[in-house]
This record gives C-alpha cells, structure tokens and sequence, in this order.
C-alpha cells in the first residue's frame, strides 16, 4: 500500500498549520490540554458555546467513556504518544523518568511510527509537553520538511499595556492563569476562539476533509472545585475522563454517534494506525485497537469489549506521597518528588457501575501488590451508567466512598488492578 504522500498533522489546538496532500488517508491529530468533557452538545452540554466542536461531532463518533491513564500532561502524554502505560514509561507524577526515552531511548513513537511508514508527520504547539522529551523529541518524531512549531509559555500581559505594545506572533500571548478585564481581552484574543474551526474549515477549503481522519480529544480531564479541587491530579471520574471525537469520512456508519464502549488514550496508537491503513504496530505498544467500532457503533459497552476481545474498562493511576503516616490531613499536600520517603501508587478501574481505586505502597520502581492496599474507594454509578442515567452530569460523580458495604466488588476489582498491574 502507497503512503508515501499522506500527511500526519499533529496540533495541540494552540497553533494553525495548514498543508496540502494527495494520496491515502491523512490524520489529523489535536490532544487539547486540561479537557474535560462538560464543553459540548455530544456530552449533553446546552450551555457552553462550540459551535466548531458541535459540527465536528456531529460528523463523528464520539466516545462517552474515554479515559486518560495518568491525570497530568506530562505522564499522559508520554502515554499516549507512545502507546504504553506509565508503568512502562516509569514516567509517573513527580516520580520516575524524565520522560519516555530514558526509558526506552529506541521506542517508535507514535509520530515516528508514521514517520517510518512514509508519512510526513508535522507538529505544533503542546504535543509532548514542553521538555518531555527535550525539543519535543526532534528529529525522531517529526518529519524535517518544516520545523517544529513550539509551544512557549509567557507571562500574564499587563492590562494596562495598549493593543499594539502586546507580544505579537501566530500564538495569542496567554497560556497561563490570568485576570483579565473582558473589554480590553476579549474572546478574540485568546487561541482557543482562534482552536480548532479554521484547522477544520482548511480541511474543506483544500479538499482534504474526506481522506483525513480527525482525532480531538483531552489528554485528562479537570475538576473545577468539586471534591474540593481545582486541578487535575487525582484518579477521580472528573480527572481522567477525557472527551474523544474522532471524525473517520470512509466510516459513514459512524458520524454522529456515541459509543459507550470503555476506551483508553493509549488505544489510540493501534487504532489510528488501523483506521487508515498504516502497518500494524509492533507487539510491544500495550493498547487496544477499537477501530471496528467505526463499523458498529452502537454496541453496547459490554458488546463493544467482547468485539474487541478486552476486558470492559479503563484504567488509570497517581502518586501520592505523605510527609508522615500519622501525621494529620495525610491526604493533603501530598505532592510526589523523587527523594520522596513514603510513597504510594494509587491504581483505579472504571467498570461498569464502578470506580474502585486501590493505594498500594510504592518501592523500587513498583507497587506492593503482595501487601493488602494502605487504603480504598469504590464509587458507585450505577445512575450515571444506566440507559437514562447521569453520565453527563457533572456535578454528581464519586460523592461517597462505599467500599465498607461491597467487599466482594472490592475483592473482585482489587484481583482485577492486580492482575492487569502486577509484574
């Protein structure tokens, strides 16, 4: 099979990049970062204003329950840019490796993989994160036709500065928090209204829109003061669950419908390498291909796992590490550094019905699953889950832990994290 004139766009929905292909299929390639999936009409949002989101969900299958293995850019991404765990990237929050070739400095990342199969693989904007690899893996990603388009952060701009004194470019002068007055910042400012509808609109203008498969999706998700957070960083529903819309033209039996199967961002490798024809992945890229589903959407999520020969769920995990066992509020303030002396890992399953998290004490590199879990959550969501259920709810999602009143459903997900995590 020809591919030696397609093209594979990766955008990180903070730079436009626009190219002309011919040939086999194109991929399109946009993880946005901090997006959880309260922003649209295909996850039953009325409120919030995408129109360009909407259209292109409306010409896609977008999955209900996709689901990030780590919620922070850093091991994310190098998870699913590489199509393998955090476990084997030993990239994990504030422990392990810098980044994903320390570990493996041979492995075939995702852009790379096309890149080898004769793609031109081009990128821009936040991919990896900034440093994660160094100078965003160049050249072994990327194709060298053009330079990496990067993706810098700057400092707040001084509301009193005039229009023509801000910093200038392609990219809008704000990646970062900042207090703004709406009539001196408006919408039009910021990237994220410049994000994503003219990447789609050249797809039109260029003819390119019908052979170019459209992968949007969040790299975690974010809690927006429940739990009484405002970050990413935990193994929480809201945290891990991320919007997926991918956008497959020759798989008209998948526009504008929602799976419910259980996905993984580290499916994605196998999977966009399936749905447009690329060679198959080696052995050793740990996700799921759920590329059949673009031709049975409907299935249901227990339907969808056996089609796809998988268990039925989605697993992530975070660090946590506590200035002392006894000490008070052990919980909080329990960020993970490298010299950390206690140290836990805590590994979630979302299965039907349930969210059971199990903290297992972290040694060597590793989880001590031959000790019982320091501590545990089951979640229960069994409204959320059901056929009119609340999954889109956003503010009613793992309120009580109930893992006291179900100890067989703990026992059977604790058996379940240990057989998928222990090695």
């Amino acid at each position: 099979m020809a591919v030696n004139s397609a093209i594979f766009l990766f955008f990180a929905a903070t730079v436009t990049v626009v190219l002309a292909a011919s040939g086999t299929k194109n991929v399109l390639f946009m993880p946005v970062d901090d997006l959880r999936p309260e922003l649209l009409e295909a996850y039953d949002q009325k409120h919030i204003i995408t129109p360009n989101l909407d259209r292109l969900a409306k010409e896609s299958l977008v999955f209900q329950r996709a689901y990030c293995q780590h919620a922070l850019c850093i091991p994310s991404r190098n998870s699913f840019m590489t199509g393998r765990r955090p476990d084997t990237t030993h990239v994990w929050a504030g422990l392990g490796n810098a980044n994903f070739r320390v570990t493996g400095p041979d492995w075939i990342s995702l852009p790379e993989h096309f890149k080898n199969s004769g793609y031109t693989t081009l990128g821009g904007g936040k991919t990896y994160h900034p440093n994660s690899p160094p100078n965003w893996d160049e050249p072994k990603s990327w194709s060298q036709d053009q330079p990496y388009f990067p993706f810098a952060l700057v400092k707040c701009p001084n509301t009193t500065t005039t229009q023509n004194e801000r910093v200038g470019g392609n990219v809008a002068p704000i990646d970062t928090w900042c207090p703004l007055d709406e009539k001196e910042y408006p919408d039009t400012f910021h990237y994220d209204w410049k994000l994503i509808g003219r990447v789609l609109q050249a797809l039109d203008d260029m003819s390119l829109a019908d052979d170019t498969l459209v992968v949007l999706f969040g790299d975690h998700g974010y809690q927006l003061g429940e739990h009484d957070s405002w970050h990413k960083m935990t193994n929480w529903e809201l945290a891990v669950r991320v919007p997926l819309i991918i956008r497959a033209p020759w798989k008209p039996a998948s526009a504008g419908k929602r799976s419910h199967a259980f996905v993984e961002l580290v499916d994605l490798y196998r999977t966009i390498s399936e749905l447009v024809g690329a060679p198959s992945p080696g052995d050793d890229i740990e996700g799921v291909s759920f590329a059949s589903l673009f031709d049975s959407p409907d299935l249901n999520a227990l339907e969808a796992a056996l089609a796809l020969n998988k268990t039925p769920a989605a697993y992530s995990q975070y660090t946590r590490c506590l200035k002392s066992i006894d000490a008070a509020n052990q919980w909080d303030n329990n960020t993970c550094s490298k010299n950390a002396e206690v140290q836990y890992m805590g590994y979630s399953v979302r299965v039907l019905n349930w969210r059971y998290t199990a903290w297992m004490k972290w040694e060597d590199g590793k989880a001590k699953w031959e000790s019982k879990p320091y501590a545990v959550e089951l979640y229960d969501h069994h409204n959320s889950d059901s056929t009119d259920g609340t999954g889109n709810d956003f503010n009613q999602c793992e309120i009580e832990n109930v893992a006291d009143e179900n100890p067989d459903i703990v026992q059977k997900l604790q058996e379940q994290l240990k057989k998928m995590f222990e090695k």
